[in-house]
């Protein structure tokens, strides 16, 4: 397994040798056209397997065909960046003459995908020696929206097979024309700072044509900061205070909620709570409560320019989207939280009962806001949750930050006994994952696996247990991630399998967990299932869970789980929901290609925890921050100095507060400092809150009158 994936590098790196490879004349849009040329790989050779012959070839660019009952053949996904108010219409492909590399070839073909418990879904597709395939040598995937930037999807296929023949067509050249789309994308109207150079610099590692970025006109609409403190309007509008943070609740829990939307807003992430009842009477109805929902997230996205979006109770109470895939099991529909933060169209194009069918309501994959749930479903529960999250974001014990706990089962045979042949391993999964982005000397990483004398190390594997990953759990453990058999109340760890009652029993305390399930449906969210035993305990378990909500499929959602910790720990992105949506991204194209397995893993993959919650990718650090001790009544120029050991810290978050009489979120420079021009009406403390990746939080106050101290707390 290793070894057919050690070709694999980040999903940034791989568009950007792309771009590099392409050869001919630049890439341009003439008369609405976008053009773009691929070379075919210089030495492709077939290797003979006992299950046919392999064709490879040297690259990180080349992705495999693995759509069942057909052939494994290298191909290329291009991305490109449509012109602002278009659409694709077509593709026409010019390629070179064929030429020969093998012939007699018996090409290998896709078995079917198989789940973790051993389940086989069906082919849909049939491969015949006699005959060509592909027929063609590029084809369109369809075009999706990432806030308001059309981005079209190209498969292209420089290979043939032709009558046990191998041809490869050296240079493809594809046009891609363009018409005035039927509709417009949801875009973010409000002017945010920092928001389009973000965007700029994701979108030049997504697609081959990056010098078309600037000629979009998104959120341009400059909102004047309204006097005083955070003051954000009752329905979204372009006025008032801009909003990061979205909490969507009930009434019953709006008051447990409260403490953490002020939790996010002291630290410069300004958030407001809405209930459904709420929404219900202020918002444009939908065909139900979920859509009226997301019509009001798409308001807060568009006019206050939200990032996160939290649902904030059980699905009794807000209830899930769910979205059709005919993959599977005679055709399922699975419950769908990123409806909600994925904002073009309305996932039912054709009005009917159904959503999300494929190549029916045009389901948009790619999210414009970061969404997460946390499934309480009263206030005591929803107070656990979030006193869990406040906990994380202030740890006492700080190097178990460091901690991460490897949890790797056989999975095929799923009746494994010591000796017997191995098909398919998790342990050969986490251990890719751990030799590709966890040596870091700043980790501490377990691996305990079922097979350990396969991973000798270091650190050396030890036997995987129920009992030792108790032990392991309440030893205090960053991150989790499993890989192996399980179902909606269980997770099977070798020799056993660890229930609800023993995610319940867990005592780590306030060394929380962030779980990752590579197993089937211990995220059924909409059950009782064990992911919310591991949140809702209020004596440790673990503050977030992301995992599958139906019957995963190891071989393609190991991708999803390989990106979450690349962009963790290699590219840092440290938000979980930015975590948990980018993870999907270099799969969204293979989920657009057919109603096949990635689409499948999109809509069953599902992240249960607070989506603006920084997670720790180390030992946590503390802060060195000091600023005036007098501050006087009227406006003030306040500088915050923010160190660790001396060195100062960039990019650190730095928010003053004083009731509603100001409100100011600032960034540090390369020096460590940041200047806000602060007006304090009266005498009171002001609240100095500082942020940073992978640093506790600092809290001090600092009274606005003279004479004055400071009084200064960590929390």
């Amino acid at each position: 397994m290793i070894s057919r994936r050690s070709a694999r590098v980040s999903f940034a790196s791989r568009f950007l040798s792309l771009s590099l490879l392409v050869l001919g004349l630049p890439l341009s849009a003439v008369a609405d056209d976008i053009t773009f040329t691929v070379t075919a790989p210089t030495r492709p050779r077939v290797e003979s397997t006992p299950n046919g012959d392999r064709i490879v070839v040297d690259g990180a660019d080349w992705d495999v065909l693995r759509e069942p009952g057909l052939p494994e053949l290298p191909f290329r996904v291009v991305r490109v960046l449509l012109p602002q108010g278009t659409t694709a219409d077509d593709i026409s492909v010019t390629a070179a003459d064929p030429r020969r590399v093998a012939t007699g070839v018996r090409p290998a073909v896709v078995d079917p995908f198989v789940t973790s418990e051993g389940e086989i879904a069906d082919p849909v597709a049939s491969f015949s020696p006699d005959g060509t395939f592909p027929a063609a040598r590029a084809r369109l995937l369809g075009v999706g929206y990432l806030h308001g930037y059309a981005i079209a999807s190209i498969a292209v296929y420089p290979f043939e097979l032709n009558n046990g023949e191998l041809n490869v067509f050296d240079r493809i050249d594809v046009a891609v024309a363009t018409r005035v789309a039927d509709t417009a994308p949801v875009v973010r109207e409000r002017y945010r700072e920092g928001f389009l150079d973000g965007m700029r610099e994701r979108l030049s590692g997504m697609v081959v044509n990056p010098e078309l970025i600037d000629s979009y006109t998104l959120g341009q609409i400059v909102v004047p900061k309204p006097h005083g403190g955070f003051q954000p309007t009752a329905f979204p509008a372009l006025e008032g205070s801009p909003v990061d943070y979205l909490i969507i609740t009930t009434d019953a829990l709006a008051a447990s909620y409260q403490v953490l939307a002020d939790w996010k807003t002291d630290k410069g992430v300004p958030t407001v709570i809405r209930t459904v009842e709420y929404i219900a009477a202020n918002a444009r109805n939908g065909s139900d409560l979920s859509e009226t929902v997301r019509n009001f997230v798409i308001e807060a996205y568009t006019k206050w320019g939200i990032t996160y979006a939290l649902v904030g109770a059980d699905t009794d109470k807000v209830p899930a989207r769910f979205a059709f895939s005919a993959f599977y099991d005679g055709g399922k529909d699975l419950p769908v939280d990123m409806y909600f933060g994925n904002l073009d169209g309305d996932w039912n194009a054709d009005h009917d009962a159904v959503f999300g069918e494929f190549g029916v309501d045009d389901a948009d994959l790619y999210a414009e806001v970061y969404v997460g749930r946390l499934p309480g479903r009263n206030p005591t529960e929803a107070n656990v949750l979030i006193n869990k999250v406040i906990d994380y974001e202030r740890p006492v014990f700080r190097t178990y930050g460091r901690k991460i706990l490897l949890l790797g089962e056989v999975l095929f045979p799923a009746d494994y006994d010591p000796g017997d042949p191995i098909s398919l391993n998790g342990a050969d999964i986490l251990d890719y994952i751990r030799q590709s982005y966890m040596t870091s000397p700043n980790l501490t990483v377990k691996p305990m696996y079922e097979t350990p004398a396969l991973f000798p190390g270091p650190p050396p594997a030890i036997a995987l247990t129920k009992q030792g990953t108790i032990d392991s759990l309440n030893a205090g453990q960053n991150h989790v991630l499993h890989v192996g058999h399980g179902f909606r109340f269980n997770m099977s760890l070798g020799d056993a399998s660890l229930v609800n009652g023993d995610a319940d029993a867990l005592v780590n305390g306030d060394r929380l967990a962030n779980l990752y399930m590579l197993n089937c449906t211990a995220v059924a969210y909409t059950y009782e299932c064990l992911a919310e035993h591991f949140l809702r305990n209020p004596n440790g378990g673990a503050v977030s869970c992301v995992g599958a909500n139906d019957s995963a499929f190891p071989n393609a959602s190991t991708y999803y789980m390989e990106e979450f910790y690349n962009l963790l720990l290699t590219d840092d992105v440290f938000h979980l929901g930015e975590l948990f949506a980018r993870s999907r991204e270099p799969r969204t194209t293979f989920a657009l290609m057919s109603d096949g397995v990635d689409l499948w893993t999109h809509y069953i993959y599902t992240c249960l925890g607070d989506p603006e919650m920084p997670l720790w990718s180390e030992s946590v650090r503390v802060l060195s921050v000091s600023h005036p001790s007098n501050v006087n009544k009227g406006s003030n120029n306040i500088t915050v100095t923010v160190l660790d050991g001396g060195t100062p810290v960039e990019g650190a978050t730095v928010c003053l507060t004083k009731a509603e009489e100001d409100y100011e979120v600032g960034t540090t420079n390369a020096s460590g400092q940041v200047t806000r021009s602060f007006r304090a009406e009266t005498t009171g403390s002001i609240k100095v809150v500082v942020t940073g990746d992978n640093y506790k939080r600092y809290r001090a106050t600092s009274p606005s009158a003279v004479p004055a101290s400071i009084c200064a707390s960590r929390a």
